[in-house]
């Protein structure tokens, strides 16, 4: 269904687990080499499936977002928590340096200005 939803206006697989029921690691898998086939991030919205330090986000995710409002799961009655991660990439056996952490971020950046271009031109 992901595949078939895809368009060249898709910039970013974006995964939400409602009411905190975790999509399996088999089908994060298979989203990340999906993503890396068409040059695109995976989001992860954690904010239903928080449980302290029992889920922390998936590593085939790009970016795992975090909120913690009155109604989540564990609320701090407002707030959020965004954690930048490269994907799980066994080929990659190099070091991030800090230059590489500012330029995925930068890339995140331009990922968002890109979903709020492509919503607002329809």
């Amino acid at each position: 269904a992901v595949r078939k939803a895809m368009s060249k206006k898709t910039v970013v697989i974006f995964v939400v687990h409602p009411f905190g029921a975790v999509l399996g690691k088999d089908s994060m898998a298979e989203l990340r080499t999906m993503a890396n086939e068409n040059k695109l991030d995976i989001w992860e919205d954690c904010a239903q499936c928080y449980s302290g330090s029992g889920y922390t986000g998936s590593s085939f995710a790009n970016a795992n977002f975090f909120s913690f409002g009155p109604i989540k799961t564990a609320t701090a009655l407002g707030g959020g928590v965004a954690v930048l991660r490269s994907p799980c990439n066994k080929d990659d056996t190099s070091a991030s340096s800090h230059e590489q952490e500012l330029e995925r971020v930068s890339t995140l950046v331009s990922t968002m200005r890109r979903m709020q271009e492509t919503k607002y031109k329809q």
